[in-house]
């Protein structure tokens, strides 16, 4: 009797050799009985069909008369089929995707297994390859793919790529479409999603987390609403996954479009025909540069900002429409202005010992994990884009109070986490307060907003031993202002004009950029006439560019009085010889060349060194004797010494002989 086959295991066995197998998690080659169940094969006995010796190790040739006909035989001449050039090609032609193409064409052919000589082989599916691009219904994916198969078909990746570019036809020729997802989508859940995603691969906060979510979702919708703000992910070093985020979420954005670098009339031009996503990298390089980038990025903020750009033979202006998200990833700051447009993510580097999931197979990632999630954001802003374009958020009032750029920036955002639902609104207004408020915080002053500090300074000054009340002066005339500012060496003014410090006229120049004008009015409180910087028009201007409240108290140092340098210490002032009498209560500084020279007024000498401060009587002066005052301006100075040097050639050549 013929010898009885052994029981196999469908699930875990090899239909052949009966070792232990699994079914890889994507299988090319999937092998079916009639009833469309799995068939396990084994890897080496997949070699073997490849090498067309699957079927003589079933049934061996001279038991061919004996042995009835065994059903593994059947299996193992449709595994051979499937790996011999024509059974490739029958797979080939029903498959669509191009991905898959060239996934199944690298797990068929095999070198040294059945073919020699891979690249030659592969030839005869060029072709078919190249059918199945020129039908793609988009090109958003065709630069990846065309860079995908070059290995597989060892061709000039750009001469075919331009082939292909040019066999398409015209109404095929544009970015990448995002088809929808089929079923009804649930925003909080989508948006959930992308958070989750984003946490397997990156290393930020929380909120951080929140705002990306919200502007992926802002990439499909931004069409309607008025403002559209930029992401900024920045660092202070490399290596800290500004990249990272990039390609974590272009992949779920609508119509990304990610480059190293484009040129400023390439990015107009792109944003103008196709309104992409887009994604640009190490953007320190080449937007601090160029005033064309900076252009595009403040205009692009806002709808219906175009650029402006003469065309064709006749020079013809025309307008390129550059609004749109931007995702602007750089080491350092970009301008001020761009910063101010930008939801800021700040990168640093995870800590030693914590690991997140690595970028392995990118494009599997992007495929199977990361578009599904952008297919489900596009239908829910399709379904729910009358309810965004009509939406009307409520704006939190410590966003308000920070600043209405702020409010523009956020506006979309939570019309969109308002609409989703779930507790996305309270996450994206909590995310907004803490994002806005460190923007603010670290955002670097200006030399005009460092001025007005320092002038806020000077007019309130706290109490001391010289202003026990802390009383304001009501009126200071500019060269008294330009002393006191050049006084303090850790301001900006001492050193302020190229290693010069403040002159009048610059510092005039500066304050009449906020309406500020030396005034000569009569002061209320003496009758008197005086000319100089007037503290009720001051006030105004402290309110508006100022957040008095909160002043640092660093800046409320005095530049009045005995109080000394940076680095002196004050425990107890005594006066030798006695107590200080009235007449000397009242003490004023002078800004000597020096912080050590602090000349008292009214008679006494102020010394500042060691852990107190001593003052020494002198012979007093006159009561009406004229205060000193700052010191003379440089122009004066010189004025002064050519007098004096012709004063002395004049008495030199009177004493002359004849």
């Amino acid at each position: 009797m013929p010898r009885r086959a052994r029981p196999r295991n469908s699930t875990t066995g090899c239909i052949f050799c009966h070792a232990t197998t699994v079914e890889p998690p994507r299988n090319r080659t999937r092998i079916t009985d009639a009833n469309g169940g799995n068939i396990l094969v084994c890897a080496e006995c997949r070699l073997k069909a490849r090498r067309r010796e699957l079927v003589s190790s079933v049934r061996p040739a001279r038991q061919i008369a004996l042995a009835p006909r065994d059903p593994r035989v059947a299996v193992a001449q449709q595994v051979e089929e499937a790996y011999s050039f024509a059974g490739i090609r029958t797979t080939l032609e029903a498959e669509d995707d191009c991905w898959e193409f060239i996934a199944i064409l690298d797990d068929r052919l095999v070198k040294n297994e059945n073919t020699t000589d891979r690249v030659r082989d592969a030839q005869q599916f060029r072709q078919l390859f190249f059918a199945k691009l020129v039908a793609l219904p988009s090109d958003g994916e065709l630069h990846a793919l065309v860079g995908r198969s070059r290995i597989t078909f060892n061709y000039n990746s750009r001469d075919f790529e331009r082939e292909v570019r040019q066999a398409r036809p015209a109404e095929q020729q544009g970015m990448d479409d995002v088809e929808p997802w089929p079923d009804p989508v649930d925003g909080a859940a989508v948006l959930s999603e992308v958070v989750a995603k984003n946490a397997e691969f990156l290393v930020i906060k929380a909120e951080e987390f929140d705002a990306i979510a919200l502007w992926d979702a802002l990439t499909h919708c931004f069409q309607a609403f008025d403002f559209c703000p930029y992401l900024r992910p920045k660092s202070a070093e490399k290596r800290c996954a500004k990249t990272r985020v990039q390609d974590v979420n272009a992949p779920m954005s609508g119509t990304p479009v990610v480059a190293t670098s484009l040129r400023p009339e390439t990015l107009f031009r792109l944003l103008e025909k196709y309104h992409p996503a887009v994604y640009l990298d190490e953007a320190h390089l080449y937007i601090k540069q160029s005033d064309d980038h900076q252009a595009v990025c403040n205009g692009g903020f806002q709808k219906g900002k175009p650029v402006w750009r003469c065309v064709g033979d006749n020079h013809d202006p025309e307008p390129f429409d550059i609004y749109g998200p931007k995702c602007l990833a750089s080491i350092g700051d970009l301008s001020d202005t761009i910063e101010d447009r930008a939801i800021v993510i700040e990168m640093i580097r995870k800590p030693r010992g914590q690991h997140v999931r690595p970028w392995v197979r990118g494009e599997r990632i992007e495929r199977y994990e990361l578009r599904p999630i952008r297919r489900k954001l596009n239908r829910w802003c399709l379904d729910n884009a009358e309810a965004l374009r009509e939406a009307d958020p409520e704006i939190p009032h410590a966003l308000q109070d920070a600043n209405d750029r702020a409010v523009d920036i956020w506006r979309p955002l939570f019309a969109i986490a308002d609409v989703a639902g779930g507790d996305w609104p309270e996450r994206a207004r909590r995310a907004a307060v803490m994002l806005t408020l460190r923007a603010v915080e670290s955002a670097p002053e200006t030399a005009g907003t460092q001025l007005l500090r320092n002038v806020h300074t000077i007019f309130y000054p706290p109490k001391s031993t010289s202003n026990p009340t802390g009383k304001s002066p009501d009126v200071m005339s500019i060269a008294a202002l330009c002393g006191k500012l050049n006084f303090r060496e850790d301001w900006l003014w001492k050193t302020y004009s190229h290693g010069n410090e403040l002159t009048q006229y610059t510092l005039k120049k500066l304050l009449a950029g906020y309406g500020l004008k030396s005034k000569q009015k009569r002061h209320p409180g003496t009758g008197r006439r005086e000319r100089g910087f007037w503290r009720d028009e001051l006030d105004p201007v402290f309110e508006r560019y100022l957040n008095v409240a909160e002043l640092r108290p660093d800046d409320a140092d005095s530049v009045e009085g005995v109080s000394p340098p940076t680095g002196a210490q004050t425990s107890e002032t005594r006066v030798q010889g006695g107590p200080v009498p009235r007449n000397l209560a009242k003490t004023g500084v002078f800004p000597g060349r020096r912080l050590s020279h602090f000349i008292v007024r009214h008679g006494v000498v102020t010394t500042v060194w060691g852990g107190e401060t001593t003052l020494d009587l002198v012979t007093p002066m006159p009561p009406k004797t004229r205060s000193l005052g700052p010191p003379r301006p440089p122009h004066e100075a010189r004025r002064r010494r050519i007098h004096l040097r012709l004063r002395d050639r004049r008495a030199v050549a009177k004493k002359a002989p004849l």
